[in-house]
C-alpha cells in the first residue's frame, strides 16, 4: 500500500521500511531532512523515488536493491550520501541528479582509491541544478543492458565541473555535456564506452586520465581549453583524429600515450608551453595501420620543444606521414627536438619518405639536415639542425 509520510517528519531512521516487499510508492514530506542506513532496503516494489529538496543526508545502502526502481530524483538540498545507495537497483531507466553542493566521495581514509562507489546502480542524469558532479558518483558500473546508458543534461544547467571518476568504467554509449562545463577531473571518463563526444567550448582544464583507456575515435579540444594533464587520452586506441585548440598552453606527460591508431593530428596550439624531455606526449603515435598526417595551424607561432621526441626510443617513436603548414602560416620557431627521432611511414632511405608542405607546396628538404636510423622495415629521421 502507498504511504505518504507526516507533514513535519525531520528524520527517517535506520532499517525504519527494511523488507517492506510489497510497498510501491512513498511521499516524503518537504520536512525531511535524513534518511538513515538501509531505511527502505529489500524494498522491492518501489517504482520511483523522489528525494525533496529539504534532505541533506542519506544513509549507507538506503534503498539497496530496490528492483522496481524505474526513476530516482536527487533533491538539490543533499550533501552526504554513503556507501551504496541505490546499489542493485537493476533496472532503473532514469537519474534526475540535482544537488547543488555534493561532497565528494570518500569510502576509505587517507587517498586510497575506492575499488567501486556504486552510490548508483545506473548512469541516467539530467543535471539542470548541479554545479558539480562530486567524486566517484557513478564509478564503477556494469553494462547491465537494463542500465541507463546515456548522459544529458537539463537546458538550463549550470553544471561547472565534473568530479574525480565521476564517470569512470561507467557504459555509457551517449554524452552530452553543457555549455557550462569548466572543469573535467581526473579520471572522470576513464573507459567511456561511447564513441564521441562533445566537448564545450567553456571548457578550460582535463584532468589527469580524464578519458584513458576510453573507446573515443575522435577528439576535438575546444580553443578554450588551456590545461591537459598527463594520460588524459592515454591507451585511446580507438582514436583516429585529434584535434588540439589554439590556447592549450599546457600538456603532461604521456597525455596521447599509446593513440596507435592516429591517422590524423591537426595542431593549432598558438604557443604551447615546451614539452619536457622524455614525457613522450605523443608516444606511439599512429604506428598502427599506417601513420599520421600532422597539421600544423595557420596561428601557430612556435611548435614546443621535444614536440614529437621520443626520448631516444627506436621502438615506440610516432610514425608521420606528411607535416603540412597551413596557407600564411605564422610558425616562427620549431623547438629543439621538436622532431627528433620521429619515424617516417615508409621503407626507402632518403627524406623524402616523409612530405613537408608550406604555403601548399612540398619542400624539398636537404638529406644532409638529417641522420638515418634504420630499424627493421622503417627508417627514422633526426633532426640534427
Amino acid at each position: 500500500k502507498a504511504v505518504t509520510l507526516p507533514s513535519k517528519l525531520e528524520r527517517i531512521e535506520m532499517y525504519a521500511f527494511e523488507d517492506c516487499r510489497l510497498l510501491p510508492s512513498i511521499t516524503f514530506p518537504s520536512t525531511l531532512k535524513y534518511i538513515g542506513e538501509s531505511a527502505f532496503y529489500y524494498c522491492y516494489a518501489l517504482k520511483a523515488v523522489s528525494i525533496p529538496d529539504s534532505v541533506e543526508e542519506i544513509g549507507r545502502q538506503a534503498f539497496y536493491d530496490c528492483n522496481a526502481l524505474i526513476t530516482i530524483t536527487i533533491g538539490k538540498g543533499v550533501k552526504k550520501m554513503g556507501a551504496n545507495v541505490f546499489y542493485s537497483c537493476n533496472y532503473v531507466h532514469t537519474i534526475n541528479y540535482n544537488a547543488v553542493n555534493m561532497n565528494d566521495y570518500w569510502p576509505y581514509s587517507g587517498n586510497t582509491e575506492p575499488s567501486n562507489a556504486e552510490w548508483f546502480s545506473g548512469c541516467g542524469t539530467s543535471a539542470e541544478l548541479a554545479i558539480k558532479i562530486p567524486a566517484y558518483l557513478f564509478y564503477g558500473f556494469n553494462s547491465d543492458s537494463n542500465h541507463p546508458q546515456t548522459l544529458t543534461h537539463a537546458s538550463n544547467s549550470v553544471l561547472q565541473e565534473i568530479g574525480m571518476c565521476a564517470f569512470r568504467d561507467c557504459y555509457i554509449t551517449s554524452v552530452t555535456l553543457p555549455s557550462s562545463v569548466k572543469y573535467i577531473q581526473k579520471a572522470a571518463f576513464s573507459g567511456l564506452d561511447s564513441a564521441s563526444i562533445s566537448l564545450p567550448s567553456s571548457l578550460i582544464y582535463i584532468g589527469e586520465g580524464a578519458f584513458s583507456g576510453s573507446v573515443l575515435t575522435s577528439i576535438d579540444i575546444p580553443d578554450s581549453v588551456q590545461y591537459i594533464e598527463k594520460q588524459a587520452f592515454n591507451s585511446c586506441t580507438s582514436l583516429t583524429t585529434i584535434e588540439v585548440g589554439t590556447d592549450v598552453n599546457y600538456i603532461g606527460n604521456s597525455a596521447f600515450y599509446n593513440c596507435s591508431y592516429v591517422t590524423t593530428l591537426r595542431w593549432n596550439a598558438t604557443q604551447c608551453g615546451d614539452f619536457v624531455s622524455g614525457n613522450e606526449i605523443f608516444y606511439y603515435l599512429g604506428r598502427y595501420p599506417g601513420a599520421v598526417a600532422l597539421t600544423i595551424g595557420a596561428n601557430v607561432v612556435s611548435i614546443p620543444a621535444n614536440f614529437m621526441y621520443s626520448y631516444g626510443s627506436t621502438s615506440y617513436s610516432p610514425k608521420l606521414s606528411t607535416v603540412t603548414f597551413a596557407n600564411n602560416a605564422a610558425l616562427q620557431t620549431i623547438g629543439e627536438h621538436a622532431f627528433d627521432y620521429t619515424y617516417s611511414a615508409f621503407t626507402t632511405s632518403t627524406w623524402a619518405t616523409t612530405t613537408w608542405r608550406i604555403n601548399g607546396s612540398n619542400v624539398s628538404v636537404a638529406a644532409s639536415n638529417f641522420t638515418t636510423y634504420s630499424r627493421s622495415t622503417y627508417y627514422q629521421y633526426r633532426w640534427t639542425k
